[in-house]
Parts: C-alpha cells; structure tokens; sequence
C-alpha cells in the first residue's frame, strides 16, 4: 500500500483532512469501510460500484473511463485536477 499512497500524495493536494489507502479484499467491503470512516463521497471508476455506493449513502464521483460510458446520474470527473478541484471545494 505505501506505493499507492506515495502517488495518492503526489497526486492531490495536501487536504486539511486525511486521506487513507486501505485494502478491502472485495469491491462490497467498500462501503463497509467507508462508513465505518463517516466517509460521504467516493471516486470510482466502475459504475457497478458506484450505484452500490449510493444505495449505501455515499455519493460516488464516477472517474470517467472508457468502461463506464454507460448512462448514470453521478458526478463526472475526467482527470486527478478536477478531483483536486472538489477537493478545495469540499475543504472550505
């Protein structure tokens, strides 16, 4: 986990909140751990995922790829600036 994390930082900005990389074994742990943590959104890019995420609450950020062009009604983000972007959003 610490290479992802090391990227994860490189990636974002440093938030005023933390940010975990945690290992879930299984895509339905997700949720579980995200509302163990209060967790309100997510970044995922399979779709699948995100409508599980949001019959659990949590709003998910579909990170668009060429595998989730499908219709949704989430949140679109095509890059790591714009999650930056609702990051800054989010922190003030």
């Amino acid at each position: 986990l610490l290479p992802i994390k090391a990227w994860v930082d490189k990636m974002l900005p440093k938030p005023a909140f933390p940010i975990e990389v945690i290992a879930t074994g299984t895509f339905e742990a997700k949720a579980h751990v995200l509302k163990a943590r209060g967790i309100e959104y997510f970044v995922e890019d399979y779709l699948d995922i995100c409508f599980m995420l949001d019959e659990q609450n949590i709003t998910p950020i579909v990170f668009q790829q060429p595998w989730n062009r499908s219709a949704h009604p989430f949140h679109e983000v095509t890059s790591w600036g714009e999650i930056r972007d609702l990051m800054h959003l989010h922190a003030s």
